[in-house]
């Protein structure tokens, strides 16, 4: 006596690629979340706060999601003061790096001016409280969420 596929197979399918959409669904809710909580620590949270005095580096600041090389959402890059030249800058290097990840879901955090990495040698936080958020908060919540090993 064997067992008897009674199931359609269309069904089966179906079923599959619901769950796999609901996945997705959650990793992108959660990675959301990481990224607005990155934008918090970038821009307010900080104990020794550099003198942004055109608000070029401040508005270039910002993540976006992507899924399987589609963009799903970038949140930050606000223009503080006359930093027009930020936001700009940083959208446009957040669409470079995020042109590196064709597969996958993944949060990419920025600052988009160059001289970033010269205020962050000097002792401030630019990035750094946001890079550390997502690199702590992203894997956990999605391990406590069941969506990772």
């Amino acid at each position: 006596m064997g067992i008897k596929l009674k199931t359609p197979q269309q069904a089966i399918e179906r079923m599959v690629e619901g769950k796999a959409q609901l996945i997705k669904r959650s990793i992108f809710e959660t990675l959301s979340m990481v990224g607005e909580e990155c934008i918090i620590a970038m821009r307010k949270n900080k104990p020794h706060n550099y003198t942004d005095q055109s608000g070029n580096l401040r508005s270039s600041t910002g993540y976006m999601i992507v899924q399987d090389g589609k963009v799903m959402t970038r949140g930050g890059f606000e223009q503080v003061k006359g930093g027009d030249e930020g936001v700009k800058t940083g959208k446009k290097a957040v669409a470079e790096v995020a042109k590196q990840f064709p597969e996958h879901s993944v949060l990419i955090v920025v600052a988009g001016m160059k001289y970033g990495v010269y205020v962050e040698r000097r002792g401030y936080d630019v990035i750094t409280s946001g890079k550390l958020r997502a690199k702590e908060e992203a894997p956990r919540l999605l391990k406590e969420m069941g969506l990772i090993l």
